[in-house]
């Protein structure tokens, strides 16, 4: 099947974000340009997300979002995550008080609508009391479990380092989200720029991070490898959640960007190095070859 929007337009940039679980398939249009859900006016960019479910023959629209107040640019819509009848929409050029700070609305399905549980959105502190914060750049749920990046975020001196904010209960909208960070955080890494939550575990990928270790938590310092990147496996345990693991390919090489992409189920991690450059074919050929400018590679872990 090709899913379409109902109300198409010229650079909506339907699909530019999708999410499955079951039978619904959240798709992001961070470019549509509604002022509401009626579709009447105009909010450049203000972005809309399109449910849809499969009846058991056809895919069929079911619900049309808009956030409850759109406004221009806010790109609603960039990242999408599906858990168990809730979706979490990014809107991470949102203005809170400072300049495309960015939110997360979370989106409940009651059997007959879908309706807005939550809007969440880091507290304003020292930390995040910064222009183009973008928070839900990515998005992940699991369960009611969600985990929200902001990796333009600049840790204190370190301009766009990144951070991940998890929140224990995403319809819960009182609560301040943990926030998570690289232990070798460093200016420039975006830790966040991809995240992948299952269970009791959270991956992490800063594809411009830049130290030169290969494999299972190696050195992390010194940074001679730019923009290598690497990706943190965190662990939720009885006391919280704390980093686990530090990842790096087992062929790192500068600007490979390892952990631009990162998925996981179960006890496979799939994490992705777009601008790797090898020539290999298959499964564990030449890594060392470099012969084939960004053709990009996937690492398998398990």
């Amino acid at each position: 099947a090709m899913l379409t929007a109902s109300n198409p337009d010229n650079n909506d940039e339907f699909g530019a974000s999708v999410a499955v679980h079951g039978s619904v398939i959240a798709i992001g249009a961070p470019s549509e340009d509604a002022a509401d859900s009626s579709d009447t006016a105009i909010a450049a960019d203000s972005g809309a997300v399109y449910l849809f479910r499969h009846d058991g023959s056809t895919w069929l629209e079911e619900k049309y979002l808009k956030g409850p107040t759109p406004a221009e640019y806010d790109n609603f819509g960039a990242a999408v995550s599906l858990s168990n009848g809730l979706v979490a929409v990014a809107a991470p050029s949102r203005d809170n008080s400072v300049p495309d700070h960015g939110a997360v609305y979370i989106y409940s399905n009651t059997g007959a609508d879908w309706t807005q549980t939550c809007l969440l959105f880091p507290a304003i502190n020292s930390v995040t009391a910064q222009d183009k914060l973008m928070f839900g750049s990515q998005v992940s749920l699991h369960g009611t479990t969600l985990a929200a990046s902001g990796y333009f975020e600049d840790n204190f001196s370190s301009e766009n380092a990144g951070g991940v904010y998890l929140y224990e209960d995403a319809t819960n909208c009182s609560q301040p989200g943990l926030r998570i960070e690289a232990s070798n955080a460093s200016g420039g890494d975006r830790f966040g720029a991809a995240i992948s939550l299952y269970e009791d575990v959270l991956v992490v990928g800063a594809p411009w991070e830049d130290s030169n270790s290969s494999g299972i938590d190696g050195a992390q310092d010194p940074a001679t490898s730019p923009n290598a990147g690497a990706a943190y496996f965190f662990t939720r345990g009885a006391s919280g959640w704390s980093q686990y693991n530090f990842i790096k390919a087992s062929n790192p090489d500068g600007n490979d960007r390892f952990g631009a992409s990162v998925a996981l189920s179960g006890d496979s991690l799939a994490i992705g190095a777009f601008r790797e450059g090898s020539d290999a074919t298959g499964t564990d050929g030449d890594q060392q070859s470099n012969d084939s400018s960004n053709s990009g590679a996937i690492y398998i872990f398990r």
